[in-house]
C-alpha cells in the first residue's frame, strides 16, 4: 500500500508539473514530437516512431495542452515505481526494501517524467523488461515454468525498439551474461527466441525506412558522440544525488557478491557491459538509466536483510532520500531549464511575416535553422497568422519536405550557427534582416531571403544537416 501511495504521489506530482506555468509550454523536442506524429512514418532521421505517434495522439485528443501530452510519460514513470517495487519482492524484498526501491526510482526518473521523451518511456520499457526476467529466473529455480514471461520480454523489446534503437546492446550484455554466469537453460527457452523473433519482425518497418533513407541514424550517433562522450561517473551520476547513486553502488555491489542473489548475477554484470558499451561508443549519460531499477532493488534488498546487524543505518537511509527529494523538487520549480517557451520567437517571427507585402506572403516558406526553432512555429505559429507548415534543413524536418516551388522567397530564423545562414544565402540574390535577434537568448533574427537561384529539390540537400 505505500508503494502504491507513492507511485499514485509521483503521478500527481507530474500531473501538476506538466501544466506549469500555463499549461502551454513545451520542452525543447516536444513540439517537435508534435510536428513528427502529424507526418507519421515508419521511421525519423533520429529516433524509432512511437513517441511522434504518442504525441500525434495526445495532441489530437487534447490539443494545445501540455498536459495531455505529457500523460503517457506521466503514466509510465508513476507504474515505473510500482514495478521496481515488484522487482525487490520478486529478489525477496519486504516492504521496507520494497519501498527504499520505490523511492529511488521515483527520484531518478522524476525529472525525466515530466515531458515526454523517448528516454522517458524507454526507461520504463527496460525496467518491465527487467521484472519480467527477473520474475522468471525466480520461478524457474523453484521448478516453475512461466516462458510467457520471456514471450512477453519479446513484447516489450518490440516497444522499446519502436521508442530507441539502444534495447539490442541489452540484450547483447543480457545473452552475453548469461552464458558466463548462467541461468543458461534461459538461452535454451523457445519462448526466448519467440520474442526475439516479435521483436525482430517490429523493427523491420523502421529498418526499411532507414535504408531507404540513408541510414541517418547511424549519422545521428555520430553526432551525438561528437557533442560531448559520457563517462562512467556520468553515467553513474545519472541514478540521482545522493540517494540514487548510493543504491546503485551498493546494490550492483551485492548483485556480483551476494550469495542470496546467485541466480540474479548476470544483471549486475550486465551493468557493468551496458556502462562500458555507452562509454566506449559515445553515448549519453542516461543511455544505461532502464537498468538501474534493478540495481536499486538490489541494495535495497541487502538493507532489508542487514536490518537486525546494522539498525543505525535505517536513521541514514531517510534523511539521504528526503536530501534527494528536496533536490528534485527544486529542480521541478516552474522557470526549470528543462523547458523553454518560445513564443516570443513566433511573436517576432509574425511581426516580420506581417510587415511583407500582402503579395509577398504567398510566395513565402518559413524555415528556420533548427528542427526545435521550427517545432515551435509550427505550434505557436497558426495561432499569429503564420503559415502552417515551417521547414528546417536540420534533422528530421529536413526528412518532412522542401518548401514547394512556388515559394519564390523565404522568411528565415537563425539560430547559433552562423555559418547555415551563410551556406543558404548563396542560394538567394538578396538577404534582409527584418528582426534582430537577441545575443544569449535563444531569440534568432528573422531575415528575409528573395530571389532564389534554384529550385528547392537542388537547394533542400545543399543544406541538410544533423
Amino acid at each position: 500500500m505505500p508503494v502504491l501511495a507513492l507511485s499514485a504521489l509521483v503521478g500527481l506530482v507530474l500531473l501538476a508539473r506538466s501544466g506549469a506555468p500555463a499549461g502551454i509550454v513545451y520542452s525543447i523536442d516536444e513540439s517537435y514530437f508534435v510536428a513528427a506524429g502529424r507526418r507519421l512514418s515508419w521511421g525519423y532521421a533520429d529516433q524509432p516512431p512511437l513517441t511522434p505517434l504518442l504525441a500525434h495522439l495526445m495532441d489530437t485528443v487534447f490539443p494545445g495542452s501540455s498536459v495531455g501530452l505529457r500523460l503517457p510519460a506521466t503514466l509510465l514513470t508513476a507504474a515505473g515505481v510500482a514495478i521496481a517495487a515488484l522487482i525487490t519482492r520478486e529478489l525477496g524484498g519486504g516492504r521496507r526494501a520494497q519501498m527504499i526501491a520505490a523511492s529511488g526510482y521515483a527520484l531518478a526518473m522524476l525529472p525525466w517524467g515530466q515531458i515526454l521523451y523517448p528516454a522517458t518511456l524507454d526507461v520504463f520499457f527496460w525496467t518491465l523488461l527487467s521484472w519480467l526476467l527477473v520474475r522468471w529466473v525466480r520461478l524457474h529455480d523453484q521448478g516453475r515454468r512461466h516462458d510467457g514471461l520471456l514471450l512477453a520480454a519479446g513484447v516489450v523489446t518490440a516497444l522499446s525498439l519502436q521508442t530507441k534503437y539502444l534495447v539490442p546492446a541489452l540484450w547483447t550484455v543480457l545473452t552475453l551474461s548469461v552464458l558466463v554466469v548462467g541461468p543458461r537453460q534461459m538461452l535454451f527457452r523457445p519462448a526466448l527466441w519467440v520474442g526475439g523473433a516479435v521483436a525482430a519482425l517490429s523493427a523491420v518497418p523502421g529498418l526499411l525506412w532507414q535504408s531507404r533513407h540513408g541510414w541517418p541514424q547511424i549519422e545521428m550517433g555520430q553526432v551525438i558522440s561528437a557533442q560531448g562522450r559520457t563517462d562512467v561517473l556520468g553515467a553513474l551520476l545519472a541514478a540521482g544525488l545522493p540517494a540514487g547513486v548510493l543504491l546503485l553502488g551498493y546494490g550492483l555491489w551485492h548483485l556480483l557478491r551476494s550469495p542470496q542473489l546467485r541466480a540474479y548475477r548476470f544483471l549486475g554484470w550486465a551493468v557493468i557491459g551496458l556502462l562500458a558499451v555507452f562509454v566506449i561508443a559515445g553515448g549519453r549519460d542516461y543511455y544505461a538509466l532502464g537498468i538501474y531499477p534493478v540495481c536499486f532493488a538490489a541494495g535495497a534488498v541487502e538493507l532489508e536483510r542487514r536490518r537486525s546487524a546494522c539498525w543505525r543505518g535505517w536513521l541514514v537511509i531517510w534523511p539521504v532520500v528526503a536530501a534527494s527529494a528536496v533536490g528534485v523538487g527544486l529542480s521541478l520549480l516552474p522557470g526549470s531549464p528543462a523547458e523553454s517557451d518560445h513564443r516570443e520567437q513566433a511573436d517576432r517571427v509574425a511581426t516580420a511575416y506581417r510587415s511583407l507585402p500582402p503579395d509577398t506572403r504567398g510566395e513565402v516558406a518559413i524555415l528556420t535553422e533548427a528542427y526545435t526553432q521550427a517545432g515551435y512555429l509550427e505550434r505557436f505559429g497558426p495561432q499569429r497568422g503564420l503559415p502552417r507548415s515551417v521547414y528546417s534543413p536540420n534533422r528530421g524536418f529536413w526528412h518532412f519536405g522542401a518548401p514547394p516551388e512556388t515559394s519564390e522567397a523565404a522568411l528565415y530564423v537563425s539560430g547559433n550557427e552562423p555559418g547555415r545562414l551563410e551556406n543558404l544565402r548563396r542560394h538567394f540574390t538578396r538577404a534582409e534582416q527584418l528582426v534582430a535577434g537577441e545575443e544569449n537568448s535563444g531569440v534568432g533574427a528573422v531575415w528575409l531571403l528573395d530571389g532564389r537561384r534554384a529550385p528547392w529539390s537542388e537547394i533542400w540537400p545543399e543544406v541538410y544537416y544533423l
